[in-house]
């Protein structure tokens, strides 16, 4: 039986099987990490982020650099938690253990690193307890040895993710606590100096230097404390319901009987309940599909009742309680039936052992799919090459490490992430200094639907001045750092609105400066942060109002917003990021600048935030760059009638003319035309296009024509199931000042000789050119 245990834990946290790169967001930075970890970059000091140099033993993706750490770092975590759960068990209770290993086998990573300190801290308490007592259990060399090994394991997790401290240092603060109670003061103190050591020593094992250890940590308090605030996602409430119930039925039935052990059992309580709470943070905060962290936190509650040493039914009735709360959580979000249980609890064995086959007999197979994958995503998002380092914003690592580019980081290495003032901050900072890349890869990639400009916004005026925008390369704008800035002082030193404003208040911003830069400091009631400390801060939204009387609403993020960011024009693609440097950017902005703008609370949340704030409002003087203008139009061409009989599809479609809704009637446009939208050859092969082309076509059957250029739509390729899918998207901007009257506005699509014609056709009329008077 202890075998199987050792055999299913190594299948759980040994990255037998790994995963491979994925032009994704999240494999992006999972990529990013091993190639930060092999290029010897030092978190804390080149990279902020939660996740830290063992980051591949979480992630399970495969580098060749990072292959041999990610399996022995995954062999000491599956050692040490089959331990702890053999010296928790014996006879017919091991199966119970193997229960929860066989579990944990289909659950998701975060949930199988919490069960670590979980099962630790209930070894600890159960060694401590009172001997004679049902749940005692009797030291020994093997409990000595697994719970030293414990104290390496822990000390390990928070170098996989850093916001693992708090879990696996409140457990080894616990048990320290529990040995000075029972007057082991001096035991306390060699936990305590072996997990610091070990920790030392496995963070100078993955090349990183020893005085970047406390940096990496402290930056873990503005990654921590500013998550809540700014990646929160409202879920479902009867699962945080159902989670709460579960868990207090678990502590109810279980508090006599911990309070009879003294204080191991006042521990073990004060532990367990920590360690829900955390997950509850985990599964709740961002409730997507992290709601399945904590349901499956539930089911390990209720297979540890087995391991408690208790006896007669309660244990029993404690693992009906969790596992049934797993269950109906579980069946919400995945539709968990018996055949696809089945299915979730044998796949991750037979994977395994084809993998543990390929790594005995053919090894470099692995590093033959990780070239595969990698050229997938170059061929799916081709990148010129380019002289010298190079970033991207806001994500987007996977194309730039798969084209093979010299990467040299910001400090938060995605635009998301740089939530507080702080981080924000150390990112704008970095353009100033000399080791600011030579090149970046530029695109507007909101999450959650945020005003775009939020996002790294405070490093937007280094950006527009300390480079210069020479291209586009797809949906990327291309940017090369100038020997000298455009401007020193791109932000004005005098405000021209400051003051106090409240929620929900319009802010009439200021008119004839091109540029509005804001700074807004929006603040949590002490009930507000009670709130977020506990669970997550309702949502701020900001709107802005338009000439035309319609409505835009966007997520606010109060850090980001502090920090500085453009407040009109409102950008909302790489597209209008390049045209606040365009000498004819006031014709791109025309009509879609607002009017003013309010912050506001979600409905009857008011009252956690502050109903006041202060707010300033300054020009940001960003030189126009002339060169741009030629990139970012296309010449418009004329030519004779279209072939009348060329084959059309309805797989394509034109999202917006001139930034607003392409099915909004009538539309007429004046001096500039913008079309964006996307077109698919064939979804079922997944091709896209390699030629995309916008026609304007008049009631005398003249066309006229302009060259889109393509862009990646992640949200077209999820539709179809076709991730690697490529450049469906376009965008097209042209001058037509020269045309005026009523036209059909068309696409057409290409692959090699063929031509198809989208069925999709817009009535539009272009106004002549106003002279004034």
């Amino acid at each position: 039986m202890a075998i199987l245990i050792v055999i299913t834990s190594a299948v759980i946290f040994v990255p037998i099987a790994p995963l491979f790169p994925l032009n994704t967001l999240d494999s992006g930075w999972a990529f990013a990490v091993n190639v930060a970890v092999a290029k010897g970059l030092v978190f804390g000091r080149d990279l902020i982020f939660t996740f830290g140099p063992y980051a591949s033993v979480y992630t399970t993706q495969y580098h060749p650099a990072t292959d041999a750490q990610m399996l022995w770092s995954g062999g000491l975590l599956a050692i040490s938690f089959a331990m702890s759960l053999i010296c928790l068990t014996r006879g017919v209770y091991r199966l119970a253990a193997l229960g929860l290993t066989v579990f944990l086998v289909f659950t998701l990573r975060d949930t199988q690193f919490f069960a670590i300190p979980f099962t630790s801290l209930l070894l600890i308490c159960r060694v401590a307890a009172l001997s004679g007592h049902p749940m005692h259990i009797t030291p020994s060399v093997r409990v000595g040895l697994t719970l030293a090994l414990l104290v390496v394991t822990l000390s390990l997790m928070p170098l996989v993710k850093g916001t693992f401290v708090v879990s696996s240092g409140a457990v080894m603060a616990l048990g320290c606590l529990l040995l000075i109670e029972r007057r082991h003061g001096l035991l306390a103190a060699a936990a305590a100096l072996l997990f610091v050591v070990s920790m030392s020593i496995l963070w100078t094992m993955a090349r990183q230097p020893l005085v970047a250890l406390p940096r990496f940590f402290l930056d873990q308090v503005p990654i921590t404390s500013g998550y809540t605030a700014a990646m929160s996602v409202p879920g479902q409430e009867w699962q945080i319901i159902l989670y709460v119930l579960c868990c207090l039925l678990l502590g109810l039935q279980n508090l006599r009987l911990l309070y009879a052990l003294g204080t191991a059992g006042r521990i073990l309580l004060l532990g367990v309940a920590f360690l829900l709470f955390l997950v509850f943070k985990e599964g709740f905060v961002r409730d997507d599909t992290h709601s399945l962290i904590a349901a499956g936190m539930l089911g390990v509650a209720g297979w540890t009742m087995l391991l408690s040493g208790q006896r007669g039914f309660i244990p029993f009735v404690g693992l009906l309680v969790g596992v049934t709360g797993w269950a109906v959580i579980d069946h919400s979000e995945t539709g968990l039936t018996a055949a696809t249980l089945a299915y979730r609890v044998e796949t991750p064995f037979i994977v395994a052992a084809d993998a543990l086959t390929t790594r005995w007999h053919s090894p470099a197979q692995l590093e033959r799919r990780y070239s595969d994958n990698v050229k997938q995503i170059r061929t799916a998002q081709p990148l010129a090459h380019l002289v010298g380092t190079t970033d991207i914003y806001s994500f987007g690592q996977s194309a730039l490490l798969a084209n093979d580019l010299n990467w040299a980081p910001r400090p938060v290495l995605q635009s998301y992430s740089a939530y507080t003032p702080s981080l924000a901050r150390r990112d704008a900072e970095y353009l100033a200094r000399p080791k600011a890349p030579t090149t970046i890869l530029f695109a507007v990639q909101p999450i959650d639907n945020r005003l775009p400009s939020l996002e790294d916004g405070a490093s937007w005026p280094a950006l527009l001045t300390r480079y210069s925008i020479i291209g586009f390369d797809g949906d990327l704008a291309v940017l090369r750092k100038r020997t000298t800035p455009t401007t020193m002082s791109p932000l004005a030193n005098t405000p021209e609105l400051f003051g106090i404003f409240h929620l929900g208040e319009p802010i009439i911003l200021p008119k004839n400066i091109p540029v509005v830069w804001a700074r807004a400091n929006v603040k949590l009631t002490l009930w507000g942060r009670v709130m977020s400390l506990l669970f997550k801060p309702p949502h701020l939204n900001i709107s802005y109002l338009f000439p035309d009387g319609h409505k835009q609403t966007f997520r606010y993020i109060a850090g980001m917003g502090e920090s500085g960011f453009v407040a009109a024009p409102v950008i909302q693609s790489t597209a209008d990021f390049v045209a606040l440097v365009l000498p004819e950017a006031a014709d791109h902005f025309a009509g879609s600048r607002p009017v003013s703008l309010s912050i506001a609370a979600d409905h009857g949340t008011g009252w956690l935030w502050r109903s006041s704030f202060t707010a300033q409002f300054l020009a940001a003087h960003i030189p126009a760059q002339p060169g741009v203008t030629g990139l970012f139009f296309s010449p418009m061409k004329t030519t004779r009638a279209r072939v009348a009989d060329l084959p059309s599809t309805s797989d394509c479609s034109i999202d917006s003319i001139n930034r607003m809704p392409a099915a909004q009637r009538p539309i007429t446009v004046s001096e500039i035309l913008r079309v964006d939208g996307w077109a698919v050859i064939s979804p079922k092969n997944g091709t896209a296009p390699d030629s995309t082309v916008i026609t304007l076509t008049a009631p005398d059957g003249t066309v006229e024509t302009t060259q889109a250029r393509q862009i990646l739509r992640g949200d077209v390729n999820r539709h179809y199931a076709k991730p690697n899918m490529g450049p469906v998207g376009f965008v097209a901007s042209a001058d037509v000042t020269s045309l005026k009257g009523d036209y059909l506005l068309g696409l057409e699509q290409s692959l090699g000789s063929q031509t198809w014609v989208c069925r999709t056709q817009i009535p539009l009329n272009i106004a002549a050119v106003s002279t004034g008077d």
